[in-house]
């Protein structure tokens, strides 16, 4: 329980990063997780790089958006949450792309 606590503690510290470049995690479950963004709406060249380097990482099975809202899901392979590490990498990528739109 504790592990588990420290887990999503982490993944709150994840969330506030990418809160500043205006990206929400909307769901986090077993095997996906759903982010939104205002500024992915419309905007099917950005998500698309998203997509392209996301699907890159390990454990990600599929990638799907929704340009008309604003929405990302991933789904990995796991049936647990990743490692942090992993979603470390992921919040990193996907704010170095935001990065380099602003």
């Amino acid at each position: 329980m504790l592990k588990e606590a420290l887990y999503f503690q982490q993944l709150k510290k994840y969330e506030r990063r990418l809160n500043i470049h205006h990206i929400r995690i909307v769901h986090f479950i077993p095997g996906r997780i759903r982010l939104k963004s205002e500024l992915w709406k419309q905007n099917e060249p950005l998500l698309q790089k998203v997509e392209a380097v996301i699907k890159k990482e390990p454990f990600v099975k599929k990638i799907s958006f929704e340009v008309f809202t604003g929405s990302l899901v991933i789904e990995f392979q796991l049936k647990e949450p990743p490692p942090l590490e992993i979603v470390k990498l992921w919040v990193e990528r996907i704010i170095k792309l935001h990065r380099i739109k602003d």
